[in-house]
Parts: structure tokens; C-alpha cells; sequence
């Protein structure tokens, strides 16, 4: 079958990245042929070139080896220009129903519009902070939503923003959980002392704050993964696989991003959370890691005593994953 992926493969992130990338590994072990649509527009190029240059001289060097790592990643995608046809089109995951993004602007292919394919529907799409209002003000989208086949999306306030037009959906989990992220982790060196992995685009004050006194806590530097902080021991320009692999071998990781915290739980971490976004609130929560939120206490010491239990969050992800696989199957068969 030829299936065409449509989602923001092209943001500057890991987890943006690896979703795309899980959902193409899940698809062509089950024997598929996989493209995805290139969904370019000038803010999103914009913010790209933003990302990956930069005229610090003392960063220039880091965005360079990074650019690198995000460009090469990016081929494996085998992404095209081409609507159809297709025999599927899919839909997601990561914020493709979000339409308060500027970045991101709405854009009709993420609804189905102008995709020639037998079947077009839409696997664990994500609205962010959009409302049930703000679908009104585009005529293209609930023009789309009427032409789709079936409809799942990544949390509840997705399903509840859209369910006035596609009705009460199934909540799927994050392409990332479809696979075992841990085979993509390449084997380099590591550092072999102990350290604390921060994920983030922007800590303030009061996080930096936290992370420092924990560092000083447990004598960890603090390294972070994709970015290069003044306030951070090391920044590392990981390659989106190489970040798995910088997070596997953390003793802690601190971070405020979805894919941060759903990634960590996969790779059973030491995880902390500042959950501020409802979408990583949720995640927590539908994980049962609600204590892991520093949002919640501020105290990262003692939540560090806390034993996780990941005996349980493997047995809800195989529970969740079976409805998952459930839903996508249907139109893979």
C-alpha cells in the first residue's frame, strides 16, 4: 500500500522528528511504501533557518554540528510535493489541528483538502490551545473534517475542541509509543560520568533555579540536549536519534516539552516535569506521573525519592497501544 504521512515533520525538534519517524518505521515494518508531504510555508521556513543559524560566534560552531545531524535526519523522511494518489492518507500526529500557531498556520492538506487518496484519515492529531470557536473563522477546515474517514486524536482537550464536527473520537497514543524508540539509539560514546539531561527551548528563572539546586544536590553537571545554555555545564547538538541516546544514559531529566517527558517514560527515567502546557499535564496524567510535576512542588529532591512505577506504565501503554493499533489497522489491512 502507498501511504502518505502528512504532518510538521519539518519543525526544528526532536520530537517533532521522531514522531514522523516512528510513525514511517511502524508503517514499512508492516510492509508499506511511505512518502511525506513537504508542508512548507514562509513563517515555518522562517523559524527554520532561525533554528538552525545563528551569528553568535560562540554558538556558531554548536548550530553548525547540529544543522548537520537535523538535515541528514530529515532525508530518511523520503518527502514529497505530490498529493496523491495515494491508497492512504495520514493525518498526524503532533499539533496539525492547531490553529492559533502562527508558525504553523492552518493549512488545508493537514484536513484532507486537495489529497487525492482512497482513504484519508487522521491518527492522534493535536489542537494545543485551539478552541471549538476558533475552527469557525476557517471555512477550509470544516470543509475537510466532512471529507475525512475516521478521526482519532492525541488528548482529551483535541477530542473536545473538534468533537462538534467529527463527534466523540478515540484518544490514541503518540506515534513514538507504535514503536520501541530504543532501537533508534546509535552506538557513540556517552559520557560515562553520572549526569542531569535538560530538554527545553526556554527555562526562566525559578526552573534554572530548581535545576541547579538539584544538580548541587546530587553533584551532576547539568547537560542539555539541543540547545546551548549559558547556565548549563555542556550543550550537546545531538542528532534526533543520539538524543534518545544522550536521554537513556541521564540519571535525571528535567524538561517541559510532550515529546521530552512521553520519550523519558519510554525510557524509563528519572523524570521531572514542569507541566505548565496542558498537553504535557495530560500526558502525566494519563501516564498516572502526576508527581512528577515540579509545577506541582518545587522540590525535585524530594520528589527524587519517589519510586516511578514502570511496571504499571508499561502494562497502561500495551492496554493503550492495543486500542491504538486497533484503530490504525483497521486501514492498513
Amino acid at each position: 500500500m502507498r501511504v502518505c504521512v502528512i504532518t510538521l515533520c519539518e519543525a526544528v525538534n526532536y520530537g517533532a522528528f521522531l514522531q514522523a519517524y516512528s510513525m514511517k518505521r511502524f508503517l514499512e515494518k508492516k510492509g508499506h511504501d511511505v512518502v511525506f508531504l513537504k508542508s512548507y510555508s514562509f513563517p515555518m521556513l522562517k523559524t527554520m533557518i532561525w533554528s538552525l543559524y545563528t551569528y553568535d560566534r560562540k554558538k556558531m560552531e554548536f548550530k553548525r554540528v547540529f544543522r548537520k545531524g537535523y538535515l541528514e535526519a530529515q532525508k530518511l523522511l523520503n518527502k514529497t510535493f505530490k498529493k496523491g494518489p495515494y491508497d492512504l492518507a495520514i493525518i498526524g500526529s503532533d499539533e496539525v489541528w492547531q490553529l492559533r500557531n502562527r508558525t504553523a498556520s492552518p493549512k488545508p492538506c493537514f484536513f484532507g483538502i486537495g489529497i487525492k487518496a482512497t482513504k484519508k484519515i487522521v491518527y492522534a492529531a493535536c489542537s494545543n490551545n485551539t478552541r471549538t470557536e476558533d475552527i469557525g473563522r476557517f471555512e477550509f477546515v470544516k470543509r475537510g473534517l466532512s471529507g475525512l474517514d475516521a478521526v482519532s486524536v492525541r488528548d482529551k482537550e483535541t477530542q473536545e475542541a473538534y468533537a462538534k464536527y467529527v463527534g466523540n473520537v478515540p484518544i490514541v497514543l503518540d506515534p513514538t509509543f507504535l514503536v520501541d524508540v530504543s532501537e533508534f539509539i546509535p552506538q557513540i560514546d556517552y559520557p560515562t560520568e553520572p549526569y542531569i539531561a535538560v530538554y527545553t527551548y526556554h527555562f526562566d528563572e525559578r526552573k534554572i533555579k530548581i535545576v541547579k539546586e538539584f544538580s548541587q544536590r546530587v553533584g551532576m553537571k547539568i547537560v542539555s540536549l539541543g540547545q546551548k545554555f549559558a547556565w548549563c555545564d555542556e550543550g550537546i547538538p545531538c542528532t534526533p536519534f543520539s538524543f534518545l541516546g544522550y536521554l537513556q544514559h541521564a540519571s535525571y531529566v528535567f524538561t517541559d516539552t510532550f515529546h521530552g517527558t512521553v520519550l523519558s517514560m519510554q525510557l524509563h527515567k528519572e523524570l521531572f516535569v514542569f507541566a505548565q502546557k496542558k498537553k504535557v499535564l495530560r500526558a502525566l496524567e494519563e501516564f498516572h506521573m502526576e508527581q512528577r510535576n515540579l509545577d506541582a512542588s518545587s522540590d525535585a529532591f524530594e520528589i527524587s525519592k519517589q519510586v516511578v512505577d514502570y511496571a504499571a506504565f508499561d502494562k497502561l501503554v500495551n492496554e493503550k497501544k492495543e486500542r491504538s493499533l486497533e484503530y490504525i489497522d483497521t486501514f492498513l489491512s
